[in-house]
């Protein structure tokens, strides 16, 4: 809807559909409002306003405190308070918005939330200097600080929408935040569970969700993932996060056929670069068989025993960041006839110091960005337990949907 209709909830039978989606397959303990909570808050990621008030609806409890940040005051604000009800809390935070040529001035309308508007017994509204900003104005006002409505300072619920502020849609910036938020709660605010659940609404988090992989979940049999002779090449590859050697191994059949063009970077002694090399030639050589891998890592003392050790696999030293470099020593390594076909690679394998554990986050994802745009390959497998940690709670919300709708469906 235009941001500068009336604001209201959203039509009757929306709330009709999703009350009987509610009552015909109740909220689990693993993603809302039951009283045992996850120990890993899910996240949640949506692609538009209706998508987030779907989620608000299903899980946001009476009597919640929720957080939203981005708040437009419009339908989403609306829903967060009617679901909380009189005996819940709303905090609403946005950036001071002045007239400006962006147009999105005229988009806020706040009388609902304040005054004598219908959800000022609930709502409060948190106005902030700058997004960066954001710490202060929620943590720095305490429960009742003088000069200001009380905040809570712990919620059961986040919704997080930037582009509402910003303009843009700040992918990384909103999992920054999100990831922030969760560790300020875990570590300051012990009188209560975790939050129940965050939702992000953000076009390019909704779109990692639905290619981000669990090795895990696909070995129980819990997801899929699509066969190579299923996938395209893409700048937004598939995505699956490993932990550990052995699982990150165990993904070369899932994920490397014969004649693919495949790449490890941070390949140390070359023995996992030697199981790809071998499943994408079949054995056979790079000009034989048109299937090869590269192995790259930036220790010149491990490439040359790598090289000592495999010498029918083209080794090189390199830097996982430096992408055009990268493909300059796929020109020089590989034979012309079996490279000519394809710039980039099929496959990339990513096992980099620093990423593989529980840190750097941001710096995995926009590495895989990176070598997205770049090789525009069909997968990337990486070796990262913060990778790992990510595809255990994000999720897009249009395949919890559609899961839900189908039940009522059979029901």
């Amino acid at each position: 809807k235009g941001r500068n209709m009336r604001h209201h909830i959203p039509d009757v039978p929306m709330f009709l559909f999703v009350a009987i989606l509610c009552f015909l397959c109740p909220p689990s303990d693993a993603l809302s409002g039951a009283k045992t909570r996850p120990a890993k808050t899910p996240w949640v990621a949506c692609v538009s306003a209706i998508e987030v008030t779907r989620a608000i609806s299903k899980f946001v409890l009476p009597k919640d405190s929720v957080l939203e940040m981005g708040a437009n005051c419009g339908d989403v604000s609306a829903a967060i308070c009617s679901m909380v009800g009189p005996g819940g809390r709303a905090v609403l935070m946005d950036v001071e918005r002045k007239e400006a040529s962006s147009g999105r001035s005229g988009g806020r309308d706040t009388s609902m939330f304040l005054g004598e508007g219908e959800f000022s017994d609930r709502a409060t509204f948190v106005e902030m200097s700058s997004l960066e900003n954001w710490r202060h104005a929620l943590w720095n006002r305490g429960e009742g600080a003088p000069g200001h409505a009380a905040v809570p300072q712990r919620f059961d619920v986040l919704v997080v929408d930037l582009g509402s502020m910003t303009g843009n849609d700040l992918g990384l910036k909103a999992l920054s935040i999100v990831h922030e938020f969760l560790a300020h709660h875990s570590g300051n605010i012990r009188d209560g569970p975790p939050p129940r659940a965050v939702i992000i609404k953000s076009t390019s988090v909704a779109n990692l969700s639905r290619r981000l992989y669990h090795p895990q979940r696909m070995f129980d049999g819990t997801s899929r993932l699509p066969t190579p002779d299923e996938l395209g090449r893409s700048h937004e590859p598939v995505v699956v996060a490993a932990v550990g050697v052995e699982e990150y191994r165990r993904m070369i059949p899932l994920t490397v056929r014969r004649g693919d063009h495949a790449v490890e970077v941070g390949c140390h002694v070359g023995t996992s670069t030697i199981m790809l090399h071998r499943a994408a030639s079949s054995g056979g050589d790079a000009s034989a068989a048109g299937g090869f891998c590269i192995g790259i890592d930036n220790g010149r003392r491990i490439v040359n025993i790598a090289k000592k050790q495999y010498s029918d696999v083209p080794f090189a030293v390199g830097d996982a960041w430096r992408t055009a470099q990268l493909i300059r020593i796929k020109d020089q390594l590989v034979p012309h006839s079996a490279a000519e076909k394809l710039l980039g690679f099929d496959v990339v394998y990513i096992d980099v110091g620093g990423l593989s554990g529980p840190d750097g986050l941001l710096e995995s994802l926009a590495l895989i960005d990176s070598i997205g745009c770049a090789f525009e390959p069909r997968c990337v497998v990486i070796k990262s337990t913060c990778m790992r940690n990510l595809a255990g709670r994000l999720r897009p919300f249009s395949k919890i949907w559609n899961a839900e709708k189908k039940k009522v469906i059979k029901s």
